[in-house]
Parts: structure tokens; sequence; C-alpha cells
């Protein structure tokens, strides 16, 4: 068994691509080496973001944590979650599993927040608040998605090591 995650990708996409492929080229069935390809392509997409996963993740979950701390209602419930939270952001070797599953739990809570607040004057304060989040998690994800290929003027996007920099000095 290859140990580095990135030499077991690169291994996946080299025998697809020199196995696999052909044949499927071979067989004519357009759907199967679109797929194929497609295939392939995410392959190499998730080795280059590979490295970046782990620090993604975190600056996620501190952005919306920062969206929970602004609306919370001060409950038990939030304390525990933004507690926990903060814990996981000061623990550095958190699972990228483990940071998804919190940012899932806290995004969660906000929407538990937003749909309680439904027809109240909060609801608007609790809106207000996602809506000037969004910014900086959209930027984030853009510069994430640029391998992907559907990014107008990818020049126009801040470069993902640079967001993910940014927020460690934050």
């Amino acid at each position: 068994m290859i140990p580095e995650t990135d030499v077991q990708l690169g291994a996946v996409g080299k025998s697809l691509a020199d196995n696999v492929l052909p044949v499927v080229m071979a067989s004519g069935d357009a759907m199967a080496i679109e797929q194929l390809q497609l295939c392939l392509t995410t392959l190499g997409i998730v080795r280059q973001r590979l490295p970046d996963l782990h620090a993604a993740l975190r600056c996620d979950l501190g952005d919306t944590l920062d969206l929970l701390k602004s609306i919370s209602t001060g409950d038990q419930a939030d304390s525990d979650l933004i507690g926990a939270s903060e814990d996981m952001l000061a623990a550095s070797r958190n699972s990228p599993q483990d940071i998804e599953q919190q940012v899932r739990a806290v995004k969660a809570r906000i929407a538990g927040l937003l749909e309680g607040a439904r027809g109240t004057p909060q609801q608007a304060k609790i809106a207000s608040a996602i809506m000037a989040a969004q910014p900086a998690m959209t930027e984030r994800q853009r510069a994430w998605a640029i391998p992907m290929g559907f990014e107008p003027d990818p020049s126009q996007v801040t470069d993902l090591k640079q967001l993910l920099n940014k927020a460690d000095n934050t």
C-alpha cells in the first residue's frame, strides 16, 4: 500500500488514463467516455486542492462560527455549540470530516435561528447578518472552484492560498 494520499490518487488517475480510458474510448460509448474524463478531471482537482483542504475547512468553520456568534440568542445550546466550535478551531489536529460535521451543525443552528425568527423583527437582523457574511465565504468558494473551469475570468478571483493565509492572520 502506498501511504501518501497524493501518490495514491496519482496512481489511480494514471491507471484509469493508461488502462481504462483506451478501452472505453474504443467502445465508442460517448456517455462512458465523458464520465471517465470527468472522473479523471475530478481526481486531478482533488489532488490539487487536498493540501489546502484542512485550512479551507477551518476558515469555513471560523466564518460560520462568527456568523452564529453575531445572531446567537445566548441560550445554552448556542453556548455549547460555540464552545465546541472554538475548541475545534483551537485544536489543529481535528480531521476534515470532524470539521465538516461541526460546520454542518453550526449552519443547521443558524438555519434554525432564522426559521425561529420568521415573522418577527429579529428575522431581518438575522437575514442581514447572513447576507453580510456571504462575500468572504463566496470569495473563498470561488477560489476553491477555479480548477473546475466555470469561472468566466479566473484572474478576477483572489488566489485561494492568499485567502487562506489572510484568514490565518486574523
